[in-house]
């Protein structure tokens, strides 16, 4: 046993050493990703490649093998004749040989690292927790091939590799252990072959359920959504202070028939469902490919462009009143001694600025027979199921444990101090002052620094081509040089430098200095889309009874029927109402409008399946209006699964049939 462990402790010493002495950082304990052990390799695009690299050395080891086996079998050689021929395949001993099976096995895993995209969260570590592994790839499988054919094509391929790897093992395992001088050798392959079994297993799914496109490529789709909407928002804006409307007296704007202010038109696309549309309908694009669009589009970028007029757009309409006042005045008229009178003409003109907006979803769920084949549909809901950003993750949670909220997104914006549009290069995340932040990428400290105007305090931390860039602090506790494993400390929330108030502002950097939407790699998210922040909260308010907490919190003196205070209760504990994610409401009445408004409303029936965090308002008493609402906490096989307030007084979780005719329908808010 001893020889056994030292002999692992040797392969895996090794194997980070060579990686160092090659210009990559050794530690293996940061070869793993969150999402690795949630869902096998972050393999993606790369998986099938990567995957047939970390075999091969292993793989003709099996074969060679199988085939002294059978050459035993056939009489062809001897027990001792094949032994002596693998033990010189394998080498004398596993710590003296150049061409033992270790060696082969570590350098293809070498291999591997340095091919497959980020190699220093490929997971090293995995030989020593396959159980973990294989059980979290089982999992996958099951979400995966209960959610689309060509994932139940893939997981049945699957089945049948493992299959036969595993038939292989055992002929292998009973030649190797009964060959004494390959016991060691077999000690340390056979762990290595399970976790080949399960490579084969993620290599199979993940690219079924995987964003396939490279990542510089999506980066440039969702810049241009981002930046559609931010031109537009600035333009319907913009219409009450153009020169062309200097004339006008009072401008009113709407969005989709309401009444609203200005500062409340926020065009806003759902880029990353786009992001996964195009996936599933172009596969892997790029973002000038040539394509035959749904929306006219020659390709990805014009197709974009006339998605985005389709589902926003605003026209003008100006009208004016002219009324005449007569009055009469205190001087008296010589002539007549009486009192003069005057008439006066008043014009008052008037500029309606109307918005129409339509959420992708909608859209989407209105020609989704059109647009998308069955199987696509099909598979769109699993990617949607298991996470399209899953195989991408790589960075850690700067939060620790904790779920966050982004509350402004990486790309073009309405700049919310200098106002006009400007390119948002990472992620604001609201968190309270002085919380702790913790580091997302294995690195170095590069930089230090303060900068009053733009980023405050802020840290630079460097691995190879990445790098993270931590900005706003309160404080920052690492110096530069400083190796900073993940889950370190770098230094605390604050609103250093030009911001807004206390948040997280995080940038992220690929290879030449590429700078992409951290969104797409953060481990912990609660992202725009999903609400498992909100979820999180009302979870832990389970049992309350009386709903004083929240009735009270909202600002009533005595006690009210409390729902839709709780839900906007749970919605200001996750920073999603002061974001201008969701707004506060104690009437169902008042919550429906605003979802329908500001195009964010599905309704019931069962043809929109609700996701976690939405709101779901019921109906009662039948009569078209909303008398009750919740939060949507999953669902499953058609059943809802909800958590609510006040209900029975308390809050408590419940579940409906999807298509039960008392839900009047969703509020989807832009998490």
């Amino acid at each position: 046993m001893n020889k056994r462990m030292s002999v692992h402790g040797i392969i895996n010493k090794e194997v980070e050493e060579r990686i160092a002495t090659r210009g990559r950082y050794g530690d293996i304990s940061e070869r793993t990703s969150a999402k690795a052990a949630k869902y096998g390799y972050t393999f993606g695009k790369y998986a099938l490649r990567g995957g047939h690299v970390v075999a091969r050395g292993a793989a003709n080891t099996i074969s060679f093998s199988k085939d002294l086996i059978n050459d035993v079998k056939l009489g062809v050689l001897t027990n001792k004749q094949a032994r002596s021929l693998f033990i010189s395949r394998a080498g004398n001993s596993i710590s003296e040989s150049g061409n033992s099976i270790a060696n082969i096995i570590k350098d293809e895993f070498i291999e591997g690292v340095e091919r497959f995209q980020g190699s220093d969260d490929l997971g090293m570590q995995a030989i020593t927790k396959t159980k973990d592994v294989v059980v979290k790839t089982k999992r996958a499988i099951r979400v995966a091939s209960e959610a689309t054919h060509t994932t139940k094509l893939a997981a049945e391929k699957t089945a049948n590799a493992v299959k036969v790897i595993a038939r292989s093992v055992k002929k292998a395992a009973t030649y190797l252990f009964s060959a004494k001088g390959a016991a060691i050798a077999g000690a340390i392959l056979l762990p290595i072959i399970i976790l080949l079994a399960v490579a084969t297993t993620v290599t199979s799914i993940i690219p079924t359920i995987s964003l396939k496109s490279d990542n510089k490529e999506l980066t440039k789709t969702y810049e241009h959504i981002t930046k559609l909407d931010a031109e537009l928002t600035y333009n319907i804006r913009g219409e009450k202070d153009s020169l062309i409307n200097s004339n006008i007296d009072v401008f009113t704007f709407y969005i989709n028939g309401s009444v609203v202010s200005e500062d409340n038109i926020n065009i806003y696309t759902n880029a990353d469902l786009i992001l996964l549309y195009f996936d599933v309908k172009y596969d892997d694009y790029a973002f000038d490919k040539i394509i035959y669009g749904w929306f006219g589009g020659d390709n990805v970028k014009n197709e974009i462009t006339a998605l985005h007029e389709t589902l926003n757009y605003y026209n003008t309409f100006k009208w004016s009143t002219t009324v005449e006042y007569t009055y009469t005045d205190t001087e008296i008229d010589p002539e007549t001694g009486d009192k003069l009178t005057y008439t006066v003409t008043v014009t008052t003109r008037y500029m309606d600025i109307y918005v129409y907006t339509k959420s992708f979803e909608t859209y989407l769920y209105e020609h989704n027979d059109s647009m998308l084949t069955k199987e696509q549909q099909e598979r769109m809901y699993a990617m949607k199921t298991v996470g399209s950003y899953t195989s991408k993750v790589e960075l850690g949670n700067p939060f620790g444990d904790d779920y966050f909220f982004i509350s402004s997104r990486w790309g073009w914006r309405i700049h919310p101090i200098r106002g006009g549009v400007s390119l948002h290069n990472g992620v604001d995340i609201p968190k309270p002052y002085n919380t702790k932040i913790y580091n997302v990428l294995y690195g170095f400290v590069d930089t230090v620094s303060y900068d009053a105007s733009g980023h405050g305090n802020y840290v630079i931390v460097v691995n190879g081509n990445r790098k993270v860039l931590y900005a706003h602090m309160s404080s920052v506790v690492v110096s530069p040089g400083q190796l900073l494993h993940k889950n370190d400390i770098v230094g605390y929330v604050g609103t250093t430098g030009s911001s807004t108030g206390p948040h997280l502002h995080l940038e992220y950097y690929i290879e030449d200095g590429f700078c992409t939407n951290p969104g797409f790699f953060l481990e912990g998210a609660s992202r725009f889309g999903t609400g498992t922040a909100i979820i999180n909260v009302a979870e832990s308010q389970i049992g309350n009874t009386g709903g004083e907490t929240y009735w009270r919190w909202y600002g009533f003196v005595s006690r009210v029927e409390w729902c839709a205070a709780f839900v906007s209760w749970c919605a200001e504990q996750g920073g999603y109402i002061s974001s201008g994610a969701v707004i506060k409401f104690a009437s169902c009445g008042t919550g429906t409008t605003w979802f329908k408004n500001n195009g964010l409303w599905q309704y019931g029936g069962g043809a929109y399946i609700p996701q976690p965090g939405d709101y779901i308002f019921f109906d009662w008493n039948a009569d078209g209006g909303a008398n009750h609402v919740g939060l949507v906490e999953i669902c499953e096989n058609n059943i809802v699964y909800t958590i609510e307030g006040n209900s029975s007084d308390s809050v408590r979780r419940r579940f409906y049939n999807l298509y039960d005719n008392r839900i009047l329908g969703y509020g989807t808010p832009l998490y």
